[in-house]
């Protein structure tokens, strides 16, 4: 239903709907006061909606899942933001060495790694390191942790790009492409691997052209 079409108009900012209780529940997106308690933690919302969204907190309900490797989530933004990983949609760019990332939080980590400090130190070993996110993983190194699990074969993994590498297996997913004949592959690595290993020679013609 288009909500400028209809016949109860809200007098802050004129956005219309279609009966009065969908105005008066938009009306307390302009109000200060909390109407709806959650009966777990107290806290307070302005909507009935938002204190839905809110106990699944408490209940451990998750209804969004991700259809490539199973992992599920309470909210719609949440999955959408865990799909980058999967799609490798990265509009984030770094201005020093041009790597891209999925979320500006990840930049602005990254960009720590082009000083010389080494703010981050395992504690079982003293290795240090530039990025919380490679302490993270470092540390599984120790623990044996494998956190991203296959919801396929059961295969467990320590980094969520190598889950997302092994699920093509499964999907037959081959999204990196050869330009010079065209052949894909699932991986990264084993498409550089094919260029080196049947263009290598054709690769240098290219270049020597480029160069002329």
């Amino acid at each position: 239903m288009n909500i400028h079409m209809g016949k109860y108009e809200c007098t802050e900012c004129g956005k219309r709907f279609g009966n009065k209780y969908q105005l008066v529940d938009h009306g307390r997106t302009h109000s200060d006061e909390e109407f709806f308690e959650c009966n777990v933690c107290s806290k307070r919302f302005t909507r009935l909606k938002v204190l839905h969204i809110h106990s699944r907190i408490h209940s451990g309900e998750k209804l969004h899942r991700c259809d490539v490797c199973c992992k599920v989530f309470s909210w719609s933004a949440n999955l959408k933001k865990h799909m980058s990983i999967h799609t490798g949609d990265k509009p984030f760019k770094c201005l020093v060495c041009n790597k891209a990332f999925s979320e500006s939080s990840k930049l602005k980590v990254h960009m720590q790694s082009h000083t010389e400090e080494k703010l981050y130190e395992c504690y079982m070993c003293d290795k240090q390191f530039k990025l919380p996110g490679d302490l993270k993983v470092h540390t599984r190194v120790h623990t044996g942790e494998k956190p991203y699990k296959c919801c396929i074969c059961d295969r467990a993994f320590v980094r969520a790009g190598d889950l997302t590498n092994h699920a093509r297996i499964h999907s037959g997913q081959k999204p990196y492409e050869c330009v010079l004949c065209n052949r894909s592959f699932s991986r990264s690595n084993s498409l550089q691997r094919h260029k080196r290993r049947a263009h290598s020679n054709k690769a240098d013609e290219l270049k020597q052209d480029k160069n002329v």
